[in-house]
């Protein structure tokens, strides 16, 4: 939120009110995608672990599409109640949305987070193939194999000038670094294939970073200092490393259950329809209002999105598929 609203929102013209006291920490918010990338490496191998291909996928399906439903309706319905039309789409790209596969189709995305849902589903993907024709042991060798021609492909591109086709995209790394922590922290598994899984990715995470940091500079022409940068993809990492120990740690369990809940509805909610309230309801004069009134509001409606909606209508969907009760995996992510 802090680099939607602090940065990226004016900088892309979504958002007409700006805060250059903030731009100059917002903008590294970018690096939160990277972040997510690496929990969902991390948590992915933990959701299809014991099951089948046919569980995961309706598991995941369960845990993801009904709540994302909701807020495609809301992001398509709640801007232009507001009288901001510039984020609306034709119906037929908004009803593609649904899918989290817009652009597969040839439709753009209803929020600019939902490209990352698309990754998701790429690696979803990846792994269930893996798992499904080799089984859930062979994870580690096929997940470093995948690292390794994705190294290549990236190497090629650059010295071709081309764009790679690429499952995970230009963010393979990032889930591999977070399966590596699975297999190694949560596991226990102490193997060349493990270590060299993480030992590659952590390198090539810095070489994406860098890569990016220049990207941004030049698109939005402001510096981005790799003294920032690299820090935070390290914290990252570590956050993820030593997550299983931190989560030992945190108390009340309740209140962090709740936290991790609000998180996917909050990312999918906030952006767009955060950008319509400060664009339609604040002034230059109140944008310090504004953006704590946005902020709140979308804690609020994160808060209301997960106890009335996201918490039973999952609770209703495994009752009525009860093979495909939810892991820890599940009521985290």
């Amino acid at each position: 939120m802090l680099f939607h609203f602090g940065f990226v929102g004016h900088a892309r013209g979504h958002q007409d009110l700006s805060y250059p006291e903030l731009a100059d920490f917002a903008k590294y918010g970018y690096l939160g995608v990277e972040l997510f990338f690496m929990i969902s490496g991390y948590v992915i191998p933990l959701s299809i672990r014991n099951r089948s291909v046919a569980d995961f996928a309706v598991a995941r399906a369960i845990r993801l599409y009904p709540t994302f439903w909701l807020c495609v309706a809301l992001l398509a319905a709640v801007p232009p109640l507001l009288g901001e039309w510039r984020f609306q789409l034709p119906l037929r790209d908004t009803l593609l949305n649904l899918t989290m596969l817009a652009e597969l189709f040839g439709a753009r995305y209803l929020d600019g987070v939902f490209w990352t849902l698309a990754t998701e589903l790429q690696f979803y993907a990846l792994v269930a193939f893996v798992v499904g024709v080799f089984g859930f042991q062979r994870l580690p060798g096929a997940l470093l194999v995948w690292l390794i021609l994705g190294a290549a492909a990236t190497a090629f591109a650059k010295a071709t000038g081309t764009r790679p086709v690429y499952p995970g995209g230009a963010f393979f790394m990032y889930f591999c670094f977070g399966a590596a922590c699975y297999f190694l922290q949560h596991l226990g598994e102490r193997s060349a294939r493990v270590y060299a899984l993480l030992g590659l990715s952590l390198p090539l995470m810095l070489a994406h970073a860098a890569h990016k940091a220049g990207a941004a500079s030049e698109m939005f022409g402001v510096p981005f200092s790799l003294h920032m940068v690299f820090p935070i993809v390290l914290a990252s990492a570590a956050v993820v490393f030593f997550s299983r120990r931190l989560s030992e740690r945190m108390k009340p369990a309740a209140l962090v259950t709740l936290l991790g809940g609000l998180t996917y509805p909050l990312y999918l909610v906030h952006e767009n329809i955060g950008y319509a309230v400060l664009n339609t309801l604040y002034s230059a004069d109140t944008r310090w209002l504004g953006f704590v009134y946005v902020v709140a509001l979308s804690f609020a409606a994160a808060t209301a999105l997960y106890l009335w909606f996201d918490l039973p209508a999952r609770r209703r969907l495994r009752r009525a598929f009860p093979r495909f009760t939810a892991t820890s995996a599940d009521s985290a992510r």
